[in-house]
């Protein structure tokens, strides 16, 4: 199923701070209605922490869309940058990697694999992580991460053990699916 929101559909779309976003996932997949507390509903628009603009369950694993103003990451430098103008792999993954896995990431010892990709003129920075002190469940994940606008938005697709190992393939397809 190719998702892609509509513009009252999210909080960031609804007070045009998001540009857009579309990913696909297996069939099967379910929105969920996102938590108050990190769905940036309170805030927009001018958030100044990361929210939860959608989120998905499926029996493979969770799938998160996050979204944090750019100059939470630049200090603020003006707005538009790419996430390679941004910083560098490590350093957006140090920044961003605590809002996947719900706690401390260490990249030396949990990020498993990380590329830089261009697709249609975008960077995008993606990750396989493994943080065994994540939220229960979400141990194992595929990050996704660009900039677009005044926003730095991100992919976290996450699963346990179990799944992971039986599902990994359909999870990175997730992962890199995401468009934004």
């Amino acid at each position: 199923v190719h998702f892609v929101p509509d513009k009252g559909e999210t909080p960031g779309l609804r007070a045009g701070v998001v540009e857009f976003f579309e990913l696909d996932l297996p069939a099967r997949w379910k929105q969920v209605q996102v938590a108050n507390i990190l769905s940036g509903n309170y805030c927009q628009p001018r958030c100044g922490e990361p929210w939860v603009e959608v989120e998905f369950d499926g029996p493979e694993g969770h799938v998160q869309v996050w979204v944090s103003p750019q100059d939470k990451l630049t200090n603020g430098a003006q707005p538009g940058l790419r996430i390679d103008e941004i910083g560098n792999t490590r350093g957006i993954i140090t920044s961003l990697g605590p809002y996947v896995t719900g706690n401390t990431l260490d990249p030396d010892d949990e990020v498993m694999d990380e590329s830089v990709v261009q697709r249609d003129g975008q960077t995008y920075f993606q990750y396989e992580i493994f943080s065994p002190y994540a939220k229960p469940g979400q141990e194992h994940g595929f990050v996704s991460v660009a900039a677009r606008g005044e926003c730095v938005c991100w992919l976290a697709v996450t699963a346990s053990d179990d799944k992971w190992d039986k599902s990994f393939n359909t999870l990175q397809k997730i992962g890199e699916s995401f468009v934004a």
